[in-house]
C-alpha cells in the first residue's frame, strides 16, 4: 500500500471519527461502554492505529529519507557568533555566512547555551 493510499485511509477514518464524535454526549467511562457511538469510534480507532502500524512497517521507523542531506557541522566560535551579533547580523545572515541552514545555527546555539 503507497503512503498516498494510506493517509487517504486515515482521513476517511478521521471523518468518520469526527461525525461520530459530535453524536456523542459521553462524560464518563461508564457511559462510553454502553454508547454504540463510543464502540464504533474505538472500532475506528482501532483501524487507524493499524494503519500507522503498517504505515511504520512499509516506510520503517528509522529509514532515512531518499534526499536527506547528510548531517553539517558548523565551524564557528562562541565569540565569533557574538561578533556578527555585535554587527546586527540576523541568523539566517550568519548561517549563509557559513553556508549552513538556520536549523543548523539554532542546533549549534542550543548545544552551547546561547538564548535566542
Amino acid at each position: 500500500m503507497k503512503k498516498s493510499e494510506i493517509q487517504q485511509k486515515r482521513k476517511e477514518i478521521l471523518k468518520k471519527i469526527d461525525a461520530l464524535q459530535s453524536k456523542c454526549n459521553c462524560f464518563s467511562a461508564e457511559e462510553t461502554s454502553n454508547c454504540s457511538n463510543c464502540k464504533e469510534i474505538a472500532e475506528y480507532g482501532q483501524k487507524l492505529l493499524r494503519l500507522s502500524n503498517k504505515r511504520l512497517t512499509v516506510f520503517g521507523t528509522d529509514a532515512k529519507p531518499k534526499n536527506r542531506k547528510p548531517d553539517v557541522t558548523l565551524v564557528i566560535t562562541k565569540s565569533q557568533y557574538h561578533e556578527y551579533k555585535k554587527q546586527k547580523k540576523k541568523d539566517k545572515e550568519i548561517a549563509a555566512i557559513f553556508n549552513v541552514s538556520t536549523s543548523t545555527l539554532s542546533k549549534w546555539k542550543r548545544k552551547n547555551n546561547i538564548a535566542r
